[in-house]
């Protein structure tokens, strides 16, 4: 098994649809940019105690190196100076937006 992040949505917390899997969220607005959204998403992976949605047990220590390494990857195309602007709208100062993550668990290919 291993294990990859994916971007599910940037949004309000009341609109977030939600997902199956572990969910990371990063604050944002609009000063936010792309490298500031990766490092705290890296500061999420790594300071989070994360579960396997399948087997319901703590994700093994290999899991964090595979995530921290399919969150660079991620990210490995953006301007890391860009601004994060996936649907972030002008907002209404009602409350913080949120870029979610999930985590995907793949099968290795036989």
């Amino acid at each position: 098994m291993t294990y990859k992040i994916i971007y599910l949505d940037t949004c309000y917390p009341d609109y977030f649809a939600g997902f199956g899997g572990e969910t990371l969220a990063v604050a944002v607005d609009s000063e936010s940019t792309m490298e500031s959204v990766k490092a705290d998403l890296l500061r999420e992976i790594s300071g989070a105690e994360l579960w396997d949605s399948e087997s319901r047990s703590p994700m093994p220590g290999s899991a964090y190196d595979e995530l921290e390494k399919s969150a660079a990857d991620l990210f490995s195309a953006e301007n890391p100076a860009a601004l994060w602007d996936k649907g972030l709208g002008d907002g209404d100062g009602a409350g913080f937006i949120y870029a979610y993550f999930g985590i995907k668990k793949e099968r290795e290919s036989e």
